[in-house]
């Protein structure tokens, strides 16, 4: 389970500036830190209700973290 939470943190971590990554970018990254392919799948997978996926004018997969407000508390609104 932490295994799995590092992972989710990771992609987090890579997607928090809001901005559009392309899977295969982000595959990549994760590749040179040591995790799989198929790891970082089964991670987005569990992630899915935090993620929008989208095509690129290159047409090619992408994914950014759903938009979503913080209350002064750290509830999210959606």
């Amino acid at each position: 389970e932490p295994y799995r939470r590092q992972r989710q943190m990771c992609i987090r971590d890579r997607l928090a500036d809001g901005n559009a990554v392309t899977i295969r970018e982000l595959d990549e990254k994760a590749k040179a830190q040591g995790i799989s392919q198929r790891t970082m799948r089964e991670a987005r997978s569990r992630m899915k209700e935090e993620l929008d996926y989208r095509m690129n004018e290159k047409q090619e997969n992408t994914i950014r973290l759903k938009k979503q407000g913080r209350m002064g508390d750290g509830r999210i609104l959606e």
